[in-house]
């Protein structure tokens, strides 16, 4: 979608949208929590698929839990139980119901793309996987998975340059569409402008975004709600993966 490769506030707005669902989901699963309790959450934002085709996705690492205040105004943690498919299922329902909705409102969509995109024909345009789940006391695996969200779109082990107009980048799954090797526009790389002046997407590293009291610590605040606080991050909380692709082509 082309709203989502060139305005931000696109991507902000659905990625808004898709962290609400998320918390609401992790909270309801969350015995003992409060209506108030925060999840913790830190998105990356990617533009690029594994073929350097422009793809925006997020991949976000969430909290297996909630955190309230307690009555000494530390932070309690409520772990998440039971969480089974059809939680993620939901959660992907509710963004395609609530993301297409957005983007009429804020006419990024017409009537007729909304009632095409929103008709049972079209169910598809809308992923989220959550199969990935770390425990708290694996440190190592926490920060592995991490980096696998911060990764680059480009290895520069597999870069290389064709002539000065063209740069060959080497492909780790070739398949019969796609050959093993694939040429590549160094403005697009770049992210300048290309030939009718339009941006290009850059190849750049993920755009980082904080959610719930992630974001509040961030912030250095003190308490949870409006911040989480040091005791927030050394819970022992365990984390989980949601990777959301959004596709809007009609």
């Amino acid at each position: 979608m082309w709203h989502l490769r060139h305005k931000p506030e696109v991507t902000s707005g659905l990625l808004t949208i898709f962290l609400r669902a998320v918390e609401t989901t992790i909270r309801q699963r969350s015995p003992g929590a409060p209506p108030g309790a925060r999840f913790g959450a830190v998105a990356f934002v990617h533009r690029f698929g594994s073929y350097l085709n422009s793809h925006v996705h997020f991949h976000v690492l969430v909290t297996d839990g909630v955190f309230s205040a307690g009555d000494d105004g530390e932070a309690v943690f409520h772990p998440a139980l039971d969480l089974e498919p059809g939680d993620f299922e939901a959660v992907q329902a509710k963004m395609r119901h609530r993301g297409l909705r957005w983007l009429h409102r804020h006419g990024h969509l017409d009537d007729d793309a909304l009632h095409v995109l929103d008709s049972s024909e079209h169910a598809g345009g809308w992923s989220v996987d959550a199969s990935v789940t770390i425990p708290g006391w694996n440190r190592h695996g926490l920060e592995r998975l991490a980096r696998y969200c911060a990764r680059p779109p480009l290895s520069q082990d597999r870069l290389g340059r064709l002539n000065e107009q063209t740069l060959v980048y080497s492909l780790r799954r070739p398949d019969r569409r796609r050959p093993h090797r694939t040429a590549a526009d160094p403005d697009r790389i770049a992210g300048s402008s290309g030939p009718t002046g339009d941006p290009a997407p850059a190849a750049q590293a993920p755009l980082l975004r904080r959610a719930g009291t992630e974001r509040s610590v961030a912030r250095g605040g003190d308490r949870v709600g409006r911040s989480g606080g040091s005791d927030a991050s050394a819970s022992g909380a365990g984390a989980r993966e949601h990777g959301v692709a959004i596709g809007l082509a009609a």
